[in-house]
């Protein structure tokens, strides 16, 4: 209809009239949209208030839907991409990795996002194990870490202790010092 405006199209609603309108009308609500505006006069400011605020909240409400559903869209498209991508990473990268490993289309890729299910099987052909590390070395060397962290965090406490007994003895002999000073100077007094 040549009188309406879809609430999507709606830019922004006021009180104040635009300046391209003549004078103020303290009864009216300003819409406008991104091709043209209308002026809607109420019988008073009452009228003017209640309609202004219900329009508002139908704007807000159309908004936060039109957020929602773009965000939706977005999320379903990143989906598709990922599944494509995984396909691709599946059928052409991972089974000839050695040819296209330093293609720009395998790099391309890689900084599209490596599927989560595939990033162990990328980064075992990507770096490679010239040491051989098989799972049971990984093990061993993972306990004597665990270890070493451990006698590291007990050294750690045992000087932590050590130090406080220093200040500790540190504060005491200050206030001998201390209190030894007093009766000197109350002895001269």
């Amino acid at each position: 209809s040549p009188h309406s405006i879809a609430v999507g199209e709606i830019a922004s609603i006021s009180t104040t009239p635009p300046t391209h309108y003549g004078g103020a009308e303290d009864r009216s609500i300003y819409v406008v949209s991104r091709m043209r505006s209308l002026l809607l006069e109420a019988h008073d400011t009452n009228e003017r208030d209640f309609w202004f605020e219900q329009l508002s909240e139908i704007i807000d409400a159309s908004q936060t839907h039109d957020r929602h559903m773009k965000r939706q869209a977005k999320l379903a498209q990143r989906d598709v991409d990922m599944t494509s991508r995984r396909q691709q990473w599946l059928e052409n990268i991972l089974p000839n990795f050695e040819k296209v490993r330093k293609l720009q289309a395998t790099r391309d890729l890689c900084w599209l996002g490596v599927p989560t299910t595939l990033r162990s099987d990328v980064w075992r052909k990507s770096i490679g194990n010239q040491l051989q590390i098989t799972p049971e070395l990984y093990a061993i060397f993972r306990s004597h870490a665990q270890r070493a962290r451990n006698e590291m965090q007990r050294l750690k406490s045992l000087a932590d202790e050590a130090r406080a007994e220093r200040d500790k003895e540190r504060d005491s002999n200050r206030e001998t010092y201390t209190d030894s000073d007093r009766q000197v100077s109350n002895e001269k007094s």
